[in-house]
């Protein structure tokens, strides 16, 4: 896992403005209160992401989007899984289990509610 951004990085990532108007979070994948349950994955697992997203009105994930030597692309809807994901289901979808884009995309797709 990442760490979180803070200091003089978040605010080459945000602005200052930004940051002073707004409230800012760092999600943590590790910390269970920070996270819900949003349903089953295939082979049922759980589907754990950060509860502050789920509940907001307003979801707002900052990040990049580039080439990545096994997925891809990093970015986009990863910014969902694993970017906000919990750290079981985060470890489920980068598995040997769930490496084709087919498992990645249900897992996504049920964590967005779509």
């Amino acid at each position: 896992m990442h760490g979180p951004t803070e200091g003089a990085e978040l605010e080459a990532l945000l602005d200052s403005g930004v940051i002073g108007r707004y409230d800012v979070v760092n999600h943590r994948g590790d910390d269970d209160s920070m996270l819900v349950s949003v349903g089953k994955g295939r082979g049922g697992v759980d589907i754990i992401i950060n509860r502050r997203y789920v509940e907001a009105d307003l979801r707002i994930l900052t990040g990049f989007i580039e080439p990545h030597f096994m997925a891809g692309f990093s970015g986009g809807r990863k910014a969902v899984c694993p970017g906000i994901a919990g750290v079981r289901t985060m470890r489920y979808a980068h598995s040997p289990m769930c490496s084709n884009h087919r498992c990645q995309r249900q897992v996504l797709s049920t964590a967005s509610g779509a």
